[in-house]
């Protein structure tokens, strides 16, 4: 019996661990969006498209957009994470996670309706 409660135990907090970590990922691209930190960010994001689009947005909308983050659901499926956010930001923010060189990084991120 505390054989399965303490498997259960670790099994719940492995997945709850997994998901905080791709939720940081975003949060760390949403901060160097925010400041403008190009070095941070191509670290962060597949490729510079990515980090060439969220440059375009305003800091102020994405902190705001990054303190109001609230996951509604996310699903992995092999070395691929979506998450998505509701926002304060008009809309929900869904992001896509790609595993590259052992680490999580951002594929893609955009404003989508809910």
């Amino acid at each position: 019996m505390v054989l399965i409660a303490s498997t259960c135990g670790v099994a719940y907090y492995n997945t709850v661990y997994r998901w905080r970590a791709y939720t940081r990922v975003v949060d760390a691209f949403l901060t160097a969006a925010a400041h403008a930190d190009t070095a941070a960010l191509r670290g962060a994001a597949i490729d510079s498209t990515l980090v060439t689009q969220i440059l375009a947005t305003s800091p102020p909308t994405l902190e705001r957009l990054r303190q109001s983050m609230r996951l509604r659901w996310g699903m992995r499926n092999g070395d691929t994470v979506v998450l998505d956010y509701a926002t304060a930001v008009p809309g929900c923010y869904q992001t896509h996670l790609t595993r590259k060189d052992a680490s999580w990084r951002v594929a893609s991120a955009a404003m989508e309706p809910c």
